[in-house]
């Protein structure tokens, strides 16, 4: 019986701990860049390194993301499509956003740091 009392324990401790764990991941600050086509940097809170935007990948409010301009001087072909350059992220499952060539964009939370405003601001 003790033997079955401490394995109940530690199962318990175990998926206590892992709830906590799952809890405090699904409100981390991030948004999530879900497409990305052409040339696109970004620049990290703080950082005044640009970094190449990532497909799939997740970045923290307060970043800055900047899109190059649309090739003018690409020529088509005939049958071919050339697609312009362009940044799709989301906020959540329902807040989704794209970008147009030569955007730049800060996603930030609101002025005084509440978590549950979502500031875009657009150039």
């Amino acid at each position: 019986m003790s033997l079955r009392f401490r394995f109940m324990a530690a199962a318990s401790a175990a998926f206590a701990s892992c709830a906590v764990v799952a809890w405090a991941s699904f409100f981390e600050p991030l948004f999530t860049v879900t497409d990305v086509v052409g040339d696109a940097v970004i620049y990290k809170p703080g950082s005044s390194t640009p970094e190449t935007v990532v497909e799939n990948h997740a970045y923290p409010y307060g970043s800055r993301i900047i899109l190059s301009e649309h090739e003018t001087k690409t020529k088509t072909r005939k049958d071919v499509l050339v697609r312009s350059p362009e940044v799709s992220f989301s906020l959540s499952r329902d807040h989704m956003f794209k970008i147009a060539p030569g955007t730049e964009v800060t996603v930030s939370h609101g002025d005084d740091g509440d978590m549950d405003k979502k500031v875009l601001n657009v150039i």
